[in-house]
């Protein structure tokens, strides 16, 4: 629970600061009063809380919190553990649990459950805590802890040896370059755009329960088959309120060597720490973390032991990719031989791996008669614009255009709720560096280059893409301003600070995003950022105005210092067919849907 404390709001109007000794006075009763507040929530508001009821978020409710009756709670908890123990999960005594963790470095997990919108609950395992067991002296280091070794190595082979990995994708920057690299070859074959291109995206069902892993383990044999050096590194970076900021990471040679291309405002040392993670030691954590993981459900544990097996998955050339997102996988061929043979095989599944795929999930860019294909309208992966002439493919967070294989950012999720609900708002600290950082946070993933690189998209959509995150931008600024206008209120060349700094922000993360690390041989595939400074200005402020004149009472003034900066910059939208584009707001109904 976070709480605002300002020790400023804490002094009456009438109370005057005139001496040091006055004003120190003033910040220790501050300081009292934060620590007697922090104090009466943890001792007393929270402990009541946890006694009678059972507190989580869940999947549709986004960042809103949720109060069950712990009578209704325990009923919901009951009911998921009796059917996790039908499919993959086995109930052991303590003697059980100190056998297997006595071996390794980490313990068990606690699991706590989330709701899903289907009526289920989610089971999630806390990783990132230590863990102990009654009538022992010994404290097992949190499972995240000792597979950072085993992540950096990965990390590195990643870097080293990709081939390994085939049709796996780890980020956005992987989706990108490998995008990039099937554009330019399949663009250049048809003439310069999409069509005679066929896609399917699909998802696998209940992924993390359908694995066999003695098979993963085997497959992971394969990959890891030498010794890493890690170096023990630090990041000392500055904080938006100018502290100074040192985190710890255990990297590989590979990432050490490429760091300066990828953080700014921050500096990497060497501590000179180094040491080899053998082999055989990553090998047995993933093992013990994989097949012998222990799970802490209320008082009982579990061990989770799935027989089930994963599909293996492929390569990609200059007529067809495959790429898989951890369970969701996107196909597209030149070949709509290839697209059908592609569905047609994962809708049988693959019984020797025991892994299937949710039927409800799958989407195609074409008209088909097999049987999946006929709930494509119906499914979720699937997008029409208000006029029903765009089609657009779900996956991963991506809106794929069936037509010109553009891509733009899903902002689907945002409909089931009001935005208030994708929000923290914190009471503590400066209320114009807490939204100053908000925004900043939210415009960080929007920022990727997949958005914006002109080898993918046409300056409208880059246009769009860049006015569209500044919509959602203005919705959360409101719903910020909204939760702390009873608390303190600002002027308008405040609220105006922090907008432009969000357009700043925006702008100069772009350019970073487009071009660090980007290291290709074949310079036709290096990406291409063509927008303006003063496009990307005109765009967030286009997209605040449009925003808060909807709530006219309440942002006169900024609404009038946003006319003005407009007004500065001219009638850009008759001289850029891209931004007239981009500003229309057929182009952007879906985000006129979004309450907020």
């Amino acid at each position: 629970m976070n709480v605002c404390i300002n020790s400023k709001c804490q002094i009456s109007p009438s109370y005057q600061i005139d001496t040091l000794c006055d004003f120190k006075f003033g910040e220790s009763r501050g300081i009292v009063l934060e620590r007697w507040m922090y104090w009466f929530f943890t001792h007393l508001i929270v402990p009541l809380i946890q006694a009678n009821f059972y507190v989580t978020e869940s999947e549709h409710g986004k960042l809103d919190v949720f109060y069950y009756e712990k009578s209704v709670g325990e009923n919901l908890m009951k009911s998921s553990v009796s059917i996790l123990k039908d499919k993959c999960y086995t109930l052991l005594d303590v003697n059980d649990v100190k056998k297997i963790i006595s071996k390794r470095r980490f313990g068990f997990s606690r699991v706590r459950f989330r709701p899903k919108q289907n009526g289920m609950m989610r089971p999630l395992a806390n990783l990132k805590s230590s863990s102990t067991l009654p009538n022992t002296n010994r404290n097992w280091t949190a499972v995240n802890v000792v597979l950072r070794d085993l992540h950096a190595a990965l990390k590195d082979l990643q870097l080293e040896k990709a081939e390994k990995l085939g049709s796996s994708v780890f980020s956005y920057n992987d989706v990108h370059r490998k995008w990039r690299e099937f554009l330019t070859g399949v663009k250049s074959g048809l003439g310069g755009d999409g069509g005679g291109v066929y896609m399917v995206v699909a998802d696998v069902q209940k992924a993390y329960d359908s694995i066999d892993q003695d098979k993963l383990v085997d497959v992971m044999k394969d990959v890891i088959t030498d010794d890493h050096l890690l170096h023990h590194t630090q990041n000392i970076s500055i904080s938006t309120n100018r502290k100074l900021q040192i985190s710890k990471y255990i990297n590989s040679s590979t990432q050490f060597r490429s760091y300066p291309s990828s953080h700014t405002h921050s500096i990497l040392v060497d501590t000179g720490r180094k040491r080899k993670a053998r082999k055989d030691e990553l090998l047995f954590n993933l093992q013990q973390h994989v097949k012998y993981n222990v799970l802490k459900i209320d008082k009982n544990f579990y061990l989770q032991n799935s027989d089930k097996v994963g599909m293996s998955d492929g390569g990609h050339s200059c007529q067809k990719l495959l790429m898989r997102f951890i369970d969701d996988f996107l196909f597209i061929s030149t070949s709509k031989k290839h697209a059908v043979a592609f569905l047609s095989r994962l809708g049988r599944g693959f019984r020797e791996y025991n892994c299937e795929m949710n039927k409800e999930k799958f989407g195609v860019s074409f008209d088909c008669d097999m049987i999946i294909a006929e709930s494509n309208s119906k499914s979720n992966r699937v997008y029409f614009d208000e006029d029903g002439n765009k089609k657009f493919l779900k996956w991963s967070g991506l809106l794929i255009n069936c037509d010109t294989l553009e891509v733009q950012a899903d902002y689907t999720r945002y409909l089931d709720g009001d935005i208030s609900s994708s929000l923290t708002v914190s009471w503590k600290g400066s209320p114009v560096v807490n939204l100053r950082e908000n925004l900043c946070n939210y415009l960080r993933p929007k920022c990727h280059a997949i958005f914006y690189d002109s080898k993918i998209n046409s300056e409208g959509v880059v246009r769009l893409n860049i006015y569209q995150a500044f919509l959602i931008c203005g919705m959360k600024f409101h719903a910020y301003v909204s939760h702390v206008s009873h608390m303190c209120e600002l002027d308008a060349g405040s609220y105006m600070n922090i907008i432009r700094n969000s357009l700043r922000f925006m702008y100069k993360l772009m350019k970073k995003q487009m071009y660090s690390g980007c290291v290709v041989s074949d310079e036709s595939l290096r990406p291409i950022l063509r927008v303006k400074k003063r496009e990307v200005e005109w765009l967030g402020l286009r997209a605040y105005y449009e925003v808060l004149k909807r709530k006219t009472g309440s942002y006169k003034d900024v609404l009038f210092l946003l006319k003005t900066s407009l007004d500065d910059h001219g009638e850009m939208v008759s001289l850029s067919p891209a931004l007239k584009f981009a500003t229309h707001k057929s182009n952007s109904s879906l985000l006129w849907k979004i309450k907020y």
